[in-house]
């Protein structure tokens, strides 16, 4: 009897619209940063097959959290292999799709950024030791914020304003969103030029995860 099989995503169609995307260097290999967010934020970020953008593998890690209706992807930057040019400052990129992924954009970047900086108020405020749950979450967020060494977070929605926080040198420890006056011309000429090649690959990998996504999985 042929055995049944399903998709391991019903939708995978991402857009623009409704995906917010975080780019991030990191010090970890990305099973370990998989880990750090699973207890930062309580997800299930597992392991599925190298994901193919243009002929390069990509690590990928893939969860779907169905009572938030959020979908995340963690695409690694290939170990051995000459990665595309978004990834020249980065080497992991975090896609957050669903009803309230830019909600969860500004809070993961607030919550990194804020620490980073050694702002202890806000997001990086210690909660009392008595809330044994948020303080472990505190505590656990702490250890994601010192595995990463720079986050950037961007939005190319047709909805809304275009979301990036990416400045060549940070000057100021200035939390969501950064204004765009903080650039001279020819970071912002640079900035401008990231953005288009950050949209072209992930144009590359919006189509390649519908296919990824919708392969056939035996049970």
């Amino acid at each position: 009897m042929k055995k049944k099989s399903q998709p391991i995503l019903p939708d995978p169609v991402f857009t623009f619209d409704d995906t917010a995307i975080v780019m991030l260097r990191t010090q970890d290999h990305a099973f370990q940063l998989a880990l750090l967010l699973n207890e930062a934020y309580q997800m299930q970020l597992s392991r599925i097959d190298d994901i193919y953008i243009g002929d390069q593998p990509y690590p990928c890690f893939f969860y779907h959290d169905q009572p938030a209706w959020l979908v995340y992807i963690l695409i690694a930057r290939p170990p051995q292999a000459i990665a595309d040019p978004a990834f020249a400052d980065y080497d992991k990129l975090l896609l957050i799709r669903g009803r309230d992924s830019w909600r969860f954009q500004k809070k993961f970047y607030d919550d990194i950024h804020s620490r980073q900086y050694g702002i202890t108020l806000g997001p990086a405020a210690e909660p009392d030791a008595s809330d044994l749950l948020e303080h472990s979450l505190w505590e656990q967020c702490n250890r994601l914020s010192e595995s990463i060494q720079s986050i950037d977070i961007f939005g190319f929605s047709s909805r809304r304003d275009t979301i990036s926080t990416l400045r060549l040198i940070d000057t100021q420890p200035t939390l969501f969103p950064v204004e765009a006056s903080v650039a001279n011309a020819s970071e912002n000429r640079a900035i401008t030029n990231y953005h288009k090649q950050l949209q072209a690959f992930l144009e590359q990998t919006f189509k390649s995860l519908q296919a990824h996504l919708c392969d056939e999985q035996e049970l």
